[in-house]
């Protein structure tokens, strides 16, 4: 979709300002769990706010034609369907990097559009407010990028991963995978070139040139929470969009052949348009957690009458901005109430991963944490 035809929607269906509350977008990348996706905008709709829905382009016609359904249901709500996510790598931040782009044009267009903030989500979040609290917490807090810090931020492995490609070749009918640091990639062919003859094998690389950005050791400093799952004021989306350095970065990035670029990807994002100090280590938006020893993997919260399969269903957060402390580890529903509690009153906006089959925890959040447990003062 063109930011013509997202203009033109905007302009069907203008968004008016509520007073005390904030103007939000929210871009929630879905692909899968469509009930889970309708709990979600569900719970963060408001008459006020945009929701932009992207789908990839090889998402099957079923999926798409229930997600193009929600249209009926919210004049604000616009379905765009293009790229490819691909993991590893950070092709998601190319395509949310893309929208922001879309946004800015929009707003061009029609001078009337007008948001404090987009939301970056996934469709397995739910929020830890209310519609109405979320906009009200949003409209009295300072407005800054919410990109929270994880622990192990070594600014080394930002750049490694930033300068690093993933090779695809097909070797004797089957897809075959090498990453390579940009600045040993002529070595990596070699081998697998080299493999190709000594084997008689038939192999056809299917490579990408990737040179490191200029000043990437300056922007690569800090290892943050997934900039996939962040708040991006608009002055930050602003200077972001028209900066010419971050666009390369974004198209760069993309290519990387490693996993968790995104960790280093939108913070150097923030550094390059002078916003990374004292913002970088505030809580970020978004409470999840992983797998006690299991990778990385985010875990899905289930319900503890159902998880007799994994008895201990030991949780491990990560968040230094919330914990700096250190990784802490949840192994009783008790601590995972307490956790959540103690991630919204430091900032968290919403918890993830859901899914719909599985409304537990969901449902408690709506009970316990919707309108209470709020920060003395909105961060």
């Amino acid at each position: 979709m063109t930011s013509d035809n997202l203009a033109s929607i905007i302009a069907k269906a203008p968004n008016k300002e509520t007073e005390g509350a904030a103007t939000l977008v929210f871009v929630i990348s879905a692909f899968e769990d469509f009930p889970q996706l309708q709990a979600l905008i569900h719970a963060i709709h408001l008459p006020h706010h945009w929701l932009i829905v992207h789908l990839e382009r090889q998402t099957g016609p079923s999926y798409v034609a229930q997600v193009q359904s929600l249209t009926k249901i919210y004049s604000n709500l616009v379905v765009l369907q293009f790229g490819t996510v691909i993991y590893p790598g950070d092709s998601l931040s190319q395509i949310n990097f893309a929208i922001m782009q879309l946004l800015e044009e929009a707003a061009h267009v029609h001078d009337d559009f007008h948001y404090d903030y987009l939301l970056a989500l996934s469709a397995a979040s739910y929020p830890l407010y209310s519609a109405e609290g979320l906009a009200r917490y949003l409209y009295k807090a300072p407005k800054r990028v919410r990109l929270g810090l994880l622990q192990g931020g070594d600014p080394r492995l930002c750049r490694r991963r930033a300068a690093s490609v993933g090779l695809y070749y097909t070797r004797g009918g089957q897809q075959k995978r090498r990453v390579a640091d940009i600045y040993d990639i002529h070595n990596v062919l070699s081998e697998i070139m080299e493999d190709h003859h000594s084997n008689n094998q038939t192999t056809m690389p299917l490579t990408a040139a990737l040179f490191a950005p200029k000043g990437l050791k300056q922007t690569c400093r800090r290892k943050t929470t997934s900039g996939n799952t962040a708040a991006y004021d608009r002055n930050a989306i602003q200077k972001i969009t028209r900066s010419a350095t971050v666009k390369d970065y974004m198209a760069r990035f993309k290519l990387a052949g490693q996993c968790c670029v995104e960790e280093s990807s939108w913070g150097a994002a923030l550094h390059v348009i002078g916003r990374s100090q004292g913002e970088v280590p505030l809580p970020g938006i978004m409470w999840q957690a992983w797998p006690c020893g299991m990778g990385m993997g985010n875990s899905y919260l289930v319900d503890p009458a159902a998880s007799s399969s994994a008895p201990t269903h030991c949780l491990r957060m990560d968040d230094k901005s919330v914990f700096p402390e250190g990784p802490v580890e949840l192994r009783t529903p008790n601590e995972i109430e307490k956790a959540l509690i103690h991630g919204k009153q430091q900032g968290h906006l919403f918890a993830r991963k859901f899914h719909s089959t599985d409304q537990y925890w969901m449902k408690w959040i709506q009970t316990n944490l919707h309108n209470q447990h709020e920060p003395a003062t909105p961060t």
